[in-house]
């Protein structure tokens, strides 16, 4: 997508988490060769991977919920958590004045400033080489491990001191008699640019309702902040240190009239105050020159725009404290504007209600590697999109695989366990290879088949496995007239001597009572594991619905009721070490203090609790997707973007790969995901 003011928009995605309700809102660009290089910029960060840095909607309505000791208390205990292990001691807040939050404001800019810096001289890359472990440099920041509980608590400290700000706010009872909101969003890797005196003209002090800004980078104080913050001593110096950068930080606001001239009012009254005109010689109002305020790039589209606000009567028309979080900011064409359901594209997919617990944690046991081997099936289910079973068996040869996948053991020593899947994984013409090098190396392979493959082929190859989750598909089978679910079964059977031959369901409404047929006869014949799938009408990361499903209330109990947990035998002719891994996936800890070990996703997803949306997440860190392509992402949902490739593979930044991301995807729904630690932001 080329820069085209007039055919382009940016749609900026609010999500109220709880109902999963989008709002959608689209800004036309300004053209200037600012909006392009940001544009550009965007566009860069989110080819290559990426995680979300601050994501934050704050509302002159959405801080009634929490009180001054709620936020000093949750400020305490991020600084007391961060103390444990950074080198810099942040004071322990005693309230939340602007003083106090100021002051922390600075220590989380000089976090971020630190952090760059090492990372940029990529300083965990080696340190482990250069510091001894019993040494104290080991044990303080930036140590030699990066350490990700310390750094998701610096950006929670974050979004706390805007939390508390927020709530000072609202009690200093400035006018809102319309609803408002203020947007800030921002992706890693930050990126600072240095302006040009033709960017300054797109500064306003004071920005309108819908204008779309860009944030700003200064280790010291300009002019605005040392009035804001009532500096005088500051000013007395000559401290200032003028706006000379932009970044791809977003600021939206999305506040009423009323409330930017009682800023205004405010800020004349500071700038009285400090009188920075008799000290300065600056000039109240003289923005650009004073290198004031904010960097406009676009603005709310006018078509949409009597939807949201009156501009007659300079009101905003929408309470936008229900839409608690920013779920994205994308460019679409012009033509997307304001369409939803089946028109909008993405189209949004909706998720299922949590008819379980709600997760707090999940402790990951081993590192998880899925790799989709091929785009080709046996298989042409209507559910399925025809990317994954019209396409070429390979790409690749096994002396390009190998390798690979020496350096995947590398990134990834200790307990790591293959997911291997399609297409139909056990058509590829290296999997006899790739299974035997795995479990060589010391690793464990699964693989998701659909079982086609002949029982000579299941003998030859499944003793590698560590299990084979096999699908079955009621619509391949029973359109065939013959009787496949018995040679299914038969399968089954004979599988289960070599590995571990889980079944998992996949429950079609046309093909229901057959199905339940069938699931019984199993149980009948069988002793393996069986889990129920819902089937998708927007399979993954597809951007449009494939197909028409629906479930009766009956047929969903049915699912979600269904438990089938048999203690399967061990495999008599298995070529591996079945016990040497661990022997749950994942451990789950609930809110409610509930702890349950898993060894199936399934029931978790079915059950609507795998609703991670603005979790921190671990993918990345304990696992890694590998599409059939050869393009590499941290999980299989896609999250953080592309990492590498296949072709490249000695080019990958493994550091930038194993750092946490912020989930920004509604519900969790691959089984190989599920289990990845994660942490609640609550």
């Amino acid at each position: 997508m080329k820069f085209d003011p007039e055919n382009i928009r940016i749609r900026l995605t609010l999500v109220d988490p709880e109902e999963w309700e989008p709002l959608d809102l689209y800004f036309k660009f300004i053209d200037t060769p600012l909006s392009k290089q940001w544009f550009k910029e965007m566009n860069r960060i989110k080819q290559g991977p990426h995680s979300i840095r601050e994501s934050s909607l704050k509302t002159n309505s959405n801080s009634s919920n929490i009180t001054s000791q709620q936020c000093l208390s949750t400020l305490q205990k991020l600084v007391k958590k961060i103390n444990l292990f950074y080198d810099q001691i942040i004071d322990y807040p005693i309230d939340i004045e602007e003083e106090t939050l100021n002051y922390l404001h600075e220590c989380y800019e000089k976090y971020g400033v630190r952090l760059d810096k090492h990372l940029r001289e990529k300083w965990w890359d080696t340190a482990y080489k250069n510091i001894p472990p019993d040494s104290p440099f080991a044990k303080r920041w930036p140590g030699i491990n990066f350490d990700e509980d310390m750094h998701q608590s610096f950006i929670y400290l974050n979004e706390w001191i805007h939390k508390s700000e927020t709530f000072l706010t609202d009690k200093n009872n400035s006018p809102h008699d319309s609803p408002s909101g203020v947007v800030t969003y921002s992706l890693n890797p930050r990126t600072d640019f240095n302006l040009t005196e033709d960017d300054y003209l797109n500064l306003v002090k004071f920005p309108h309702f819908g204008d779309f800004c860009l944030g700003y980078n200064t280790l010291g104080k300009n002019l605005e902040h040392i009035v804001l913050d009532q500096d005088q001593e500051a000013l007395d110096r000559g401290a200032i240190f003028p706006q000379e950068t932009w970044s791809s930080e977003v600021y939206v606001y999305l506040g009423s009239w009323d409330s930017t001239v009682y800023g205004l009012v405010e800020y004349k009254k500071m700038w009285d105050s400090l009188q920075v005109t008799e000290k300065t010689g600056a000039h109240f109002g003289d923005w650009i020159t004073n290198r004031e305020g904010y960097l406009k790039i676009a603005e709310f589209d006018k078509d949409l725009l009597p939807k949201f606000y009156n501009t007659k009567h300079a009101m905003v028309n929408i309470d936008f404290s229900k839409y608690t979080k920013v779920k994205s900011i994308e460019f679409v064409p012009a033509y997307q504007l304001a369409k939803t359901g089946e028109k909008r594209i993405p189209r949004w997919k909706e998720i299922p209600k949590n008819e379980g617990k709600v997760i707090e944690r999940i402790e990951g046991n081993y590192s998880v590697i899925t790799w989709v081997l091929n785009n080709a099936c046996t298989y042409d289910c209507r559910y399925c999109p025809d990317m994954l079973h019209n396409g070429p068996n390979t790409r690749w040869s096994w002396e390009q695989i190998s390798p690979f996948l020496d350096e995947v053991f590398r990134q990834y020593p200790g307990s790591i366990r293959f997911s291997l899947s399609g297409g139909e994984p056990t058509v590829s013409p290296f999997f006899p290879e790739l299974v035997r090098k795995i479990s060589k190396k010391g690793g464990f392979t699964g693989i998701t088949t659909n079982l086609t493959r002949s029982i000579r082929y299941i003998k030859e190859n499944f003793g590698y496995l560590k299990y084979a989750a096999c699908s079955f598909h009621p619509s391949m089978v029973f359109n065939k007239k013959i009787d496949d679910e018995y040679d299914f079964i038969e399968k089954v059977k004979i599988g289960s001597e070599y590995t571990y031959m889980p079944v998992r369901v996949m429950m079609d409404p046309e093909y229901w009572d057959q199905t339940v047929k069938f699931i019984e006869e199993l149980k009948n014949e069988t002793d393996t594991h069986i889990s129920l799938v819902y089937i998708q009408n927007q399979y993954g990361a597809s951007p449009k619905k494939i197909c028409d499903i629906s479930y009766t209330s009956e047929q969903i109990q049915y699912i979600l009721d269904f438990d089938w947990n048999t203690s399967a035998k061990k495999p008599i002719k298995s070529k591996i070490n079945t016990t040497a891994s661990p022997a749950e996936m994942a451990t789950v800890i609930y809110e409610n203090g509930d702890i349950e070990r898993i060894n199936d996703s399934q029931p978790l997803i079915n059950a609507g609790e795998t609703r991670f949306f603005d979790y921190t997440c671990f993918i990345g860190k304990e696992s890694l997707f590998i599409n059939y392509d050869g393009s590499i992402k941290k999980g299989n949902c896609a999250v953080g973007g592309v990492v590498g490739n296949i072709e490249n593979f000695e080019e990958i930044d493994w550091f930038d790969v194993k750092r946490p991301i912020r989930c920004d995807i509604g519900w969790c729904q691959c089984g190989a995901d599920v289990p990845i630690s994660k942490r609640s932001p609550k």
